[in-house]
């Protein structure tokens, strides 16, 4: 019988052979239980929080688009994006970056937008 090469499917490294049916290094697991329950978390809170909304919006363009990529902030606007809503402001190359939880964005001096990802 062959062993086949497992990946984790956190971080996408080669796990090793120590245990026949696992799917994640240790703190993998833990870190992907805990984005599985903000995820239903917010899933549950979608519609009665924008702050939630905005982070959905976020990772799903974040998904789409990934980081460094300059986007138009009507591609936001469109899906009911408050742009007055963040968690946490910080000051990077002398842009200010918001994020919701995960995700934020800057926006630049030609008004277009950049996401990222904590």
């Amino acid at each position: 019988m062959t062993r086949q090469n497992k990946i984790c499917g956190f971080c996408n490294k080669q796990l090793d052979q120590t245990h026949g049916n696992r799917r994640y290094h240790p703190e993998c697991a833990y870190a992907k239980k805990k984005e599985r329950s903000i995820n239903q978390y917010a899933k549950q809170n979608l519609q009665l929080d924008p702050y939630w909304r905005n982070e959905k919006i976020l990772r799903e363009l974040y998904h789409s688009f990934g980081e460094m990529v300059e986007i138009d902030p009507s591609l936001l606007g469109n899906q009911q994006f408050d742009f007055t809503i963040c968690k946490t402001k910080r000051r990077v190359n002398g842009y200010w970056q918001m994020f919701m939880h995960n995700y934020g964005f800057t926006i630049k001096e030609n008004q277009k937008i950049i996401l990222c990802k904590q």
